[in-house]
């Protein structure tokens, strides 16, 4: 059923709902205004974005002539899709969906994510959790100011309605993925991806070079992705960048070309690799893999209240992809209609849920040429 027959059968197609404009009533198109004046859309039609690129210059040809060219006005847009088949945009192109009984489907993320639309009791489409490691302490890891990196033995997943109303599921990860520092959660697919590992720096085989003045791994990490920052210590600042050839007095970085590791610390006057071994040993070094690993877990259903929802994990950012009840859905994409007045060349987007239904171009011409 298409989104317009829904609103047919429930009585609102045409009409203005939360104070603007059903969207599928409106057709949103590209208009080309070639001088300065007023243009109004056509009924059931209108414009969410201009660009006014209007010259303000003459050339030889216009001697004798008033300036008064017009500004490009554009959209492109094409109506949701509420239906399963196979839908030709106004791109020309298509795109295929799959929506169950009639849902609209739309996308929140971010440490909560958040959506006042929500069909009820339907489980989403998707929801993808990431896992990030929680470093204890505040300023730069040092060994002066150990910060404790913390991942993750399982995930819980929370969602909360506007009454307070709340569900957890919590997600115990596999044994064989140990203490997971870094990776994703596909909650509906039951996929979990490791992509970073933990290793206790005191089981690498450290180095001393005497011309740099710093300790080094060579190539012990075989299973690190290549890259300067994607490492993590406890004990040691990150650098920020790669070696400069300057001397850091609390630094860990990686080399951009191989998977060698190198640490650096003033106040360890050593130049002994065993002593500076036995130092760091018992502390953690977290990497990331060149090769995430990946292990199947039981799908989780996560199912919406009608209306608000807020959907969170415990591990990091969440992305969810929901489906909508279809007249809260409308209310959300509804659109007001408003006038642009344009008098600078530009380009013009009006705000979430408004749209040009008039567009006033009035670009002064230059004075003062002469031919």
């Amino acid at each position: 059923m298409e989104l317009y027959d829904l609103l047919l059968y429930k009585g609102v197609a045409g009409d203005s709902v939360g104070g603007g404009v059903d969207p599928e009533s409106i057709t949103l198109e590209t208009l080309n205004v070639s001088q300065n004046g007023t243009t109004n859309a056509p009924s059931g039609k209108a414009y969410n974005k201009v660009v006014a690129a209007v010259p303000n210059t003459y050339g030889a040809s216009d001697e004798g002539k008033v300036v008064s060219n017009g500004a490009l006005v554009s959209q492109t847009a094409h109506a949701e899709v509420t239906q399963n088949g196979t839908i030709d945009t106004t791109l020309n192109n298509s795109v295929t969906v799959n929506v169950p009984d009639g849902f609209p489907t739309d996308t929140a993320s971010g440490a909560i994510a958040s959506f006042p639309d929500g069909a009820d009791d339907v489980p989403v489409k998707s929801l993808v959790a990431q896992i990030a490691p929680v470093q204890s302490g505040s300023g730069d890891p040092s060994p002066t100011n150990m910060r404790l990196i913390s991942g993750w033995t399982s995930a819980t997943i929370t969602r909360t309605g506007a009454d307070n109303q709340s569900d957890t599921y919590t997600i115990a990860f596999p044994s064989e993925a140990g203490t997971v520092y870094g990776g994703t959660l596909d909650v509906t697919n039951g996929v979990l991806t490791v992509n970073w590992a933990m290793v206790d720096m005191g089981s690498l085989p450290w180095l001393y070079s005497s011309e740099y003045k710093f300790f080094y791994t060579g190539n012990a990490l075989t299973d690190k992705k290549v890259g300067v920052l994607n490492v993590k210590s406890d004990m040691f600042r990150t650098k920020s960048g790669s070696w400069s050839g300057t001397p850091d007095d609390n630094a860990l970085w990686a080399n951009g070309t191989n998977v060698t590791i190198y640490a650096q610390y003033a106040a360890f006057e050593s130049t002994s690799a065993d002593e500076f071994k036995a130092f760091v040993s018992g502390h953690q070094l977290v990497y990331e893999l060149a090769n995430p690993v990946t292990y199947q877990l039981d799908p989780v259903t996560v199912t919406t209240l009608l209306g608000m929802n807020s959907i969170q994990a415990n591990t990091g950012d969440v992305e969810v992809e929901y489906y909508a009840d279809v007249d809260l859905y409308v209310q959300k994409k509804s659109v007001t209609l408003e006038t642009l007045n344009a008098t600078a060349n530009g380009t013009y987007t009006p705000t979430t849920g408004h749209a040009y239904s008039s567009v006033v171009v009035a670009i002064p011409a230059v004075t003062g040429v002469s031919f």
